[in-house]
C-alpha cells in the first residue's frame, strides 16, 4: 500500500515524469540504433598516404620517390559498422598504404591504395577514393659542389672597393645534393645569391638563397633535390660576405740571410721583373703597410753559376696581390765580378761556452767573393763556426758555418757538417 502510493505520487510529479520520459526515450534510441539498425557507412576524408620505400624491392634497387609532394595527398576512406561505433570514427583510425609491388625500374607507376584499420573495433573498411596514386622513382644520385657566393648589386664607397662576394660559414663552402638521376645530371654548379643594391662603406653579411644552375646558367626547380652542409643539416639559404677593400700599390723590397757580418747587401746589383706590387686588403691593414718583401734570399745559394731567383711576395693575412703577381724574377747583376774557390777548412771555433776541436778537417769548402779577395784567402785565414750548447763530452756532427776571419765580403756557398770533439 505504502510503495504504491509512493510510485503513483512520482508519476504525478511534473518533474519526474519528464526526468523518467528523457531516460526512456535515450534507452529505446539506444535499442533501436543497437538493435534494429547495426549498421551504416561514414566516409573519413583527409587520410594521409604512407609510400612505404624504406625496406621495399624497390629500394633495394636504388629507387625512391622523386616528387616528394606526392606523400602530402590525402584521401577518403569509406566504412560501415554499427553506427555508435562508427559515427567516432576519425582519420587518424585508419591507415592508407600505397603498393609497390610492381615498382621495378624507374618511370612512373600508378600504385593500388590500400587502407587498413588502426584499432580492432568491429567495422570493416568498404573503399578509398581515389584507389590509385601515381608516384615517379627513379635512382638517386648524391654529389659534392662548392658553392659560389653572388651579391647582386653590391657596390663601394669612393675609394674603396667591393670585392667578389664569399661564403661566410665554412660549413657552407660545400653542399651535398641529393636527388633523382636524371635531374641530377642537370645540375653543373650551385651559387648562394643574395640582391644586395647598396652601396657599402665596410665589409657586409647578407643571407643568400641557394641555388642550383645548368651548364647554361638556368636555373634548376629545386623541389627534386635535397641539399645538406657539412653537419647534414639540410641548406636553403648561407650566409655570404662581400668584403669591402682598399687597393695600394707599394714597392717591393729584398731580404736576405746568411750574409757576412757586416756585408752590405745593397751593394749586390739586381734587377727585378717587377718593382712594385698592388695589394688589396681591409683599408686598416693596407694603409699600414708602406712595403712588401719578396721571400728571403739565402747567401748560400748565391754564386757566380746561381744568381737568379724567383722569389714569392710575403703578403700579410687577409692582403692579395690585386695585380696577380706571385713570383717576382731577380737577377743579381754584377755577379760576374765574383768568383768562388775551394778551400779545406782546419780551424774550428766555438760560439757558445762549451768548446771543442775539429776531429778531420771539413774538405771541399766553397766560398765567394770578390775576385781581388777570392784569390788571395788561404785556408789558414778560414774558421769553421758553431754553437755546441747543450753537447755532452764525445763526438758529434753539426752544422757549420764557414766565415774567412779577416774580410766581411766572403761567403760560403752551400751547407756544411763536421765532426766535433766534445771534451
Amino acid at each position: 500500500m505504502f510503495k504504491s502510493l509512493s510510485l503513483k505520487k512520482l508519476f504525478d510529479s511534473k518533474r519526474f515524469t519528464v526526468i523518467f520520459s528523457v531516460i526512456a526515450a535515450i534507452i529505446f534510441w539506444l535499442i533501436i540504433t543497437i538493435v534494429q539498425a547495426p549498421d551504416t557507412e561514414k566516409t573519413i576524408s583527409e587520410v594521409p598516404i604512407t609510400v612505404p620505400i624504406e625496406g621495399s624491392a624497390a629500394s633495394q634497387l636504388g629507387l625512391d620517390v622523386v616528387d616528394t609532394s606526392v606523400l602530402n595527398e590525402k584521401v577518403s576512406v569509406t566504412v560501415k559498422g554499427p553506427n555508435y561505433i562508427v559515427s567516432s570514427l576519425t582519420s587518424g583510425d585508419v591507415s592508407v598504404t600505397a603498393s609497390l609491388s610492381t615498382v621495378n625500374a624507374p618511370g612512373n607507376f600508378n600504385l593500388e591504395l590500400k587502407a587498413s584499420k588502426v584499432t580492432n573495433s568491429e567495422y570493416e573498411i568498404t573503399g578509398v577514393n581515389p584507389g590509385n596514386i601515381l608516384v615517379s622513382f627513379d635512382y638517386i644520385d648524391t654529389k659534392d659542389f662548392e658553392i659560389t657566393a653572388e651579391a647582386e648589386g653590391a657596390s663601394a664607397i669612393e675609394g674603396l672597393v667591393a670585392e667578389k662576394a664569399v661564403v661566410g660559414d665554412s660549413k657552407y663552402s660545400t653542399v651535398t645534393v641529393k636527388g633523382p638521376r636524371t635531374e641530377m645530371k642537370k645540375v653543373a654548379s650551385v651559387v648562394a645569391r643574395a640582391t644586395v643594391n647598396k652601396t657599402l662603406s665596410e665589409t657586409s653579411s647578407f643571407d643568400a638563397a641557394v641555388v642550383l644552375l645548368d651548364e647554361e646558367g638556368k636555373e634548376l626547380d629545386s623541389k627534386a633535390f635535397k641539399l645538406t652542409a657539412a653537419d647534414n643539416s639540410e641548406v636553403t639559404t648561407v650566409p655570404i660576405s662581400v668584403p669591402i677593400s682598399k687597393v695600394k700599390e707599394v714597392p717591393l723590397t729584398l731580404t736576405f740571410k746568411n750574409a757576412p757580418e757586416g756585408f752590405s747587401t745593397s751593394s749586390l746589383a739586381h734587377t727585378m721583373s717587377f718593382n712594385k706590387i698592388s695589394i688589396i686588403g681591409p683599408p686598416d691593414t693596407i694603409d699600414s703597410i708602406s712595403s712588401i718583401s719578396l721571400d728571403t734570399i739565402d747567401f748560400t745559394k748565391l754564386s757566380p753559376t746561381n744568381y737568379t731567383f724567383n722569389l714569392a711576395p710575403v703578403l700579410p693575412d687577409g692582403v692579395k696581390s690585386a695585380d696577380s703577381i706571385s713570383t717576382v724574377k731577380v737577377t743579381f747583376e754584377d755577379i760576374s765580378y765574383y768568383r768562388t774557390r775551394t778551400f779545406t777548412v782546419t780551424q774550428f771555433n766555438a760560439t757558445s761556452s762549451v768548446k771543442g776541436t775539429l776531429k778531420t778537417s771539413i774538405k771541399n769548402v766553397i766560398l765567394c767573393g770578390p775576385r781581388s779577395i777570392i784569390r788571395n784567402l788561404t785556408n789558414d785565414n778560414i774558421t769553421a763556426y758553431a754553437d755546441l750548447t747543450g753537447k755532452t763530452a764525445g763526438d758529434h756532427t753539426v752544422e757549420v758555418t764557414i766565415k774567412a776571419k779577416t774580410n766581411n765580403k766572403v761567403w760560403q756557398v752551400g751547407t756544411y757538417t763536421a765532426t766535433i770533439t766534445v771534451k
